[in-house]
């Protein structure tokens, strides 16, 4: 019995470790993790809350990567009309695809990741240790 406990908790440990989120706020540029200044950034062609481009940061202002807002129009896979809704007009045979193009400035290395605000980039440049060693 004391094996089969020893054995869960053995196997429970790492899964509860990574269990915990690290909350990530963003206020006034500042990105902050656990309320821990972690970087700042900086939105560019901002228009209703959406921006062109975002420059991400250390916290002594040096660039370090840019978040360039691309889209695309994707067909939209065909529907059967409903009886219950009436059709007005025609109908948008295409939906628009929102993605950022990343620009690493000190490689010029660059990758494509899916659309989303200030919040989602502090997030994927953290859940991915992009700024370690900086």
């Amino acid at each position: 019995m004391k094996t089969i406990l020893a054995i869960v908790i053995l196997f429970m440990t790492p899964i509860l470790a990574f269990s915990q989120k690290d909350k990530i706020k963003v206020k006034d540029g500042l990105i902050t993790v656990n309320d821990v200044p972690y970087a700042r950034i900086e939105g560019k062609g901002c228009l209703l809350g959406n921006c062109d481009e975002y420059s991400f940061m250390s916290l002594d202002g040096r660039e370090l990567i840019v978040f360039r807002s691309e889209s695309y129009e994707k067909p939209k896979p065909p529907q059967e009309p409903s009886k219950y809704v009436p059709q007005y007009g025609p109908k948008s045979t295409t939906e628009e695809v929102n993605y950022y193009t990343v620009i690493f400035i000190d490689s010029k290395q660059t990758c494509e990741i899916g659309g989303g605000g200030e919040k989602h980039i502090g997030q994927t440049v953290h859940e991915n240790g992009l700024l370690n060693g900086n």
